[in-house]
Order: C-alpha cells, then structure tokens, then sequence
C-alpha cells in the first residue's frame, strides 16, 4: 500500500439531480453517497481501480468519473473515465495521461476531459470522449486546463 496520504481521498463532488445526494467517489473502488439532510454515507463499489478526481452528472442520472492514474502503480489501473448509468452499469473508457475533471455537453453525447492534472504528468489539452462509440480525440488547449463548462449551441 502507498504512503501517499494526499490521494486517499475524494477531490471532487457532484450532487445528484434526484435526490440532492452529495457523491464523492474515490480510490477508484468506492463511491461514497452522502445525504445532505442527515449526514448518512453509504457505499457503493467502483471497478475502475484508478485513482479518482473529477465527477460530474449527467441531466439522465448517469456519473461521469476521471480517473487520474494508479496511486500504487502495478496493482491499481491507468487514467481513465468512468460511466456509470443510473441502473449502476459501469463503463470505463482509458484515456492517454492523467487528467482533471470532466464535463457534459448539453446533448449528453460527448465527454470533455481536462488535461490539466494538479500533479506531474499534466497535459496541455482536452480529452473529447464521443460517448456512443468510447473513442477518443485529444486537443490542445490553452495552459493545464483544469476545468471546463459546456454551454448549449448558441449561448
């Protein structure tokens, strides 16, 4: 097991539409559901065994998961982004290099990755994932991109 303290937690959160849930998933394997009214956690598993940061949900429920790379390289996988349908179907998708958050375009077909890790091995682009197919498109950008927004066509 890493000595790596800093990792061993959730980064980011998003709340689910649904219900108001707070879920902050982390270490890859875990997804913890918090309740905002009463503090109540409960956990659910994760497969992606990938480090984890940002998160975002979709307008349909789904949860989008990027996964920065292993904390204990050789036991754990690479960077990747995780789909995990309101069913509790999961998806996951490698992508090349660590990455930072994620959003959603408005139409719910493409995933925009940032590139802009905290740590090293950061990137200076975006990782556009077409979220039918799985394939992805890298685009430079900018400086260490750590967060984007998708705004509907004509706003």
């Amino acid at each position: 097991m890493s000595t790596a303290g800093s990792w061993r937690k959730p980064h980011y959160l998003a709340v689910r539409p649904s219900d108001g849930a707070l879920i902050l998933p982390f270490e890859g394997t875990r997804l913890a559901v918090v309740d905002p009214v009463d503090g109540r956690t409960t956990v659910e598993p994760m497969t992606a065994r990938t480090h984890q940061h940002g998160v975002t949900i979709g307008n349909d429920g789904t949860l989008y998961v990027v996964g920065t790379g292993p904390v204990d390289p050789g036991t754990e996988a690479g960077p990747s982004l995780t789909i995990r349908r309101p069913d509790g179907h999961e998806w996951v998708i490698p992508l090349q290099g660590p990455h930072e958050n994620v959003t959603i375009a408005p139409d719910g077909r493409t995933a925009y990755v940032t590139g802009g890790y905290t740590r090293d091995g950061y990137w200076d682009g975006i990782s556009v994932v077409d979220l039918g197919s799985g394939s992805v498109a890298r685009l430079p950008v900018g400086h260490r991109p750590l967060g984007a927004v998708a705004l509907p066509h004509g706003a």
